[in-house]
């Protein structure tokens, strides 16, 4: 009895030296000031940017009461001071409390590095933290530019609109192709007003129009001039009344002309067509036998169809054009072609001979068969072929390829196609095998995609003795696996030739003499589905392709 008591008496006092060391104080004091909040975590930063504004989004640190953003133009690093000449910080004002957070006014198209850390009162703000291990984020481009109209567009001038007085003072025309730069600084009037009007532009050119503040743009848009109405013997004004185009129509303006000039034979016609029209449909009746016939061009005259300024009007063709005899010339300008049963716009059986066959600024988004197909034993001859500043779509299902040229006697000296567009294409895109006289085939500043049906070539000039120059072309996805590319009997030149990897030759290659980046054309194009072919931006630098596709830069 005598020993538990004092076993228990020990516990008692041990527990009471343990209760009396919790209480008691350290020697020293604890500053609380000194402690220092957790870092925010790095990987947890995230960035989300727009034009002028990037959302931030971040873990929160337990003890923080607010938060400290930083961005720069120059990079950033643990030796930098904050605040510097090219910086922008947020939440000084301890406003930043939540994730995620909206930084704004930011500049479109700048590329901005970013860190963030944790405050409180009475402790040391956390250390810095960067957002992407020190990389940088890209804001997107600004549209401060509105959509520019047909109305604000001639052969010469093109008027710009955007905000009234938005934050801009300078606006940049550059000439695409000749690569020409003209900076303008806005006067008050026109930086109030939101408009200015450039002049003494050159006609069909494509121009990309860019404003600034400063140095920072702030929008850009392209737009080309339009054509000046050619020069003629006869120019014939179709008025805005008039829905079906027919062979009576023709023939009373031919009637005009020869009486105006007195001439029957050797003369040039224009026929301008108001955009007002919208669709004019191509449509001829045979008074023999009440069926659908084709249009046919008076002998010795030369014919433009011209398309005024405005949104172009459609020539809606019902059956085929006929060109038998002789013409200098004869071309279709600024305007859409629709395919409104004729399957081609020429399917000629009948003798001709042709000096230039010219389709400028033409859009045609759906052809059964041939643009220009020559067929049957007769002796049928054109000098020179041009399709320029076109954009074509949707052509071949009815099997046949986009020219088709096979005849002995057919002779097509030359093919020029240039600055163009070609989408869908479902069998051969050029034929001239079996013809005699083809000289040359030259193919230069394209962008093809989706081309070519099974078994079938890009350009056959099988046994033919003649030169295909193919320069500064981009060709993307082959519609089949046994797509081929080219074969002649003569001589090939390739430079500047860009494929992308889902465009495979089956045999016949063409051999691209641009490698890098290897890609396929949805990582190339921005929207090549709905028919836009822009590059996105980071993939290929070189200027080559269709020209109206480069304004898209980073």
């Amino acid at each position: 009895m005598k020993i538990k008591n004092i076993l228990a008496g020990s516990v008692l006092a041990a527990a009471c030296v343990s209760v009396g060391s919790c209480t008691d104080k350290n020697d020293w004091d604890v500053d609380s000031s000194a402690e220092r909040l957790f870092s925010v975590i790095s990987s947890k930063i995230s960035v989300t940017a727009s034009d002028t504004e990037a959302e931030v989004g971040f873990a929160k640190i337990k003890g923080a009461e607010y938060y400290i953003i930083e961005i720069s133009t120059d990079t950033l690093t643990d030796e930098t001071s904050m605040g510097g000449t090219n910086a922008k910080v947020f939440g000084e004002d301890k406003n930043i409390t939540s994730s995620p957070i909206k930084l704004s006014e930011l500049a479109g198209a700048t590329k901005y590095y970013l860190r963030l850390k944790a405050m409180a009162e009475g402790k040391k703000d956390s250390r810095w933290s960067y957002y992407n291990d020190g990389k940088a984020f890209k804001t997107k481009a600004e549209q401060l530019l509105n959509e520019i109209g047909k109305s604000d567009v001639t052969e010469s001038s093109v008027r710009v609109t955007w905000a009234a007085d938005a934050d801009v003072n300078r606006l940049v025309i550059i000439d695409v192709a000749a690569e020409d730069t003209t900076s303008i600084d806005l006067s008050e009037e026109a930086k109030k007003a939101g408009e200015y009007t450039f002049t003494k532009l050159a006609s069909t050119t494509n121009y990309e129009i860019r404003i600034y503040k400063d140095e920072t743009r702030r929008g850009s848009r392209t737009v080309s001039t339009t054509a000046p109405l050619p020069d003629a013997d006869f120019t014939y004004a179709l008025p805005t009344t008039v829905t079906v185009f027919s062979q009576e129509v023709l023939d009373e303006i031919v009637a005009n002309a020869k009486a105006e000039t007195g001439r029957e034979k050797g003369m040039v016609i224009t026929i301008s067509i108001p955009s007002e029209i919208g669709t004019l449909e191509v449509k001829s009746i045979d008074p023999s036998t009440q069926e659908l016939a084709s249009l046919k061009l008076a002998d010795g005259i030369s014919f433009t169809f011209f398309g005024l300024a405005g949104e172009p009007t459609t020539l809606k063709v019902t059956k085929s054009i006929d060109i038998s005899g002789s013409h200098s010339k004869i071309s279709f300008e600024n305007l859409n072609i629709e395919d409104g049963g004729s399957q081609y716009l020429i399917n000629q059986t009948a003798g001709c001979a042709i000096g230039e066959l010219k389709l400028k600024n033409v859009n045609c988004k759906s052809l059964n068969r041939s643009l220009v197909r020559f067929q049957g034993g007769e002796v049928m001859t054109i000098e020179r072929i041009v399709v320029d500043n076109c954009q074509f779509s949707n052509q071949g299902a009815g099997n046949y390829p986009f020219l088709y040229f096979k005849e002995a006697k057919t002779t097509v000296k030359a093919i020029e196609i240039k600055n163009s567009t070609f989408s869908k294409l479902l069998h051969n895109f050029i034929v001239v095998a079996g013809s005699t006289g083809n000289e040359t085939i030259d193919i230069s500043d394209c962008t093809f995609y989706d081309i070519i049906g099974g078994g079938r070539y890009f350009v056959d000039a099988n046994t033919v003795t003649n030169t295909i120059n193919l320069s500064n072309l981009v060709m993307t996805k082959t519609n089949t696996e046994t797509s081929k590319g080219l074969r002649t009997g003569g001589t090939c030149n390739v430079s500047n030739i860009f494929f992308t990897n889902d465009l495979k030759w089956s045999s016949n290659r063409i051999t691209a003499d641009i490698t890098e980046p290897v890609i396929s054309s949805d990582d190339l194009f921005v929207n090549a589905a709905e028919g836009d072919f822009h590059f996105k931006a980071g993939t290929l630098k070189t200027k080559i392709g269709d020209p109206r596709w480069y304004n898209k830069d980073e």
